[in-house]
């Protein structure tokens, strides 16, 4: 309950009251008879210092950044994205355009898997298509062909056969 409140308060100083819920977000295993006898990794203390100020550097920074980025984004609220899709008809061909906008950023302000900058990120992640009305005209460009393969799924170590029949609740 201390890391909770400590990063609800955390969250409200450094984003915003609307990023944060109404009520506080608690996770839980949806398997039964899991095993959840440890507690998460999570920054310590009642103020949740970033790494900046607690003076890390090097791999301790980059350890502890990446636990406290994890931790405010679990108790911040979601990000509400918009998709966007355009179907584009020339002849015979017929193309497919998508997009997508961030409306509210929610917890992305503080985390976006694969990031060091998540304002970065962000940016990368807004691209939207332009208005659209039905039976414009569109000035073509550039045309990029995309292939796409699919691949079967991977065979079952010992570890995933372990998680996919906790997940069925078998075992």
């Amino acid at each position: 309950q201390e890391a909770i409140t400590a990063t609800r308060r955390r969250i409200v100083e450094l984003y915003g009251q609307e990023y944060l819920p109404e009520s506080p977000r608690f996770y839980s295993s949806k398997t039964k008879n899991a095993q959840e006898a440890h507690e998460a990794i999570r920054p310590a203390g009642k103020e949740m210092l970033t790494a900046d100020q607690l003076g890390l550097s090097g791999r301790e920074h980059a350890l502890y950044d990446l636990i406290w980025k994890r931790t405010m984004a679990c108790q911040m609220n979601d990000a509400q994205v918009r998709q966007e899709s355009a179907t584009i008809t020339a002849a015979d061909a017929e193309f497919r355009a998508t997009g997508q906008v961030v409306e509210f950023p929610g917890f992305f302000r503080a985390y976006v898997e694969g990031s060091d900058d998540p304002e970065a990120a962000l940016e990368d992640r807004d691209n939207g298509l332009p208005r659209l009305q039905e039976n414009d005209k569109i000035d073509l460009r550039k045309l990029e062909p995309l292939g796409h393969e699919t691949k079967p799924p991977a065979r079952y170590t010992e570890a995933s056969l372990v998680k996919k029949l906790e997940a069925e609740g078998i075992g």
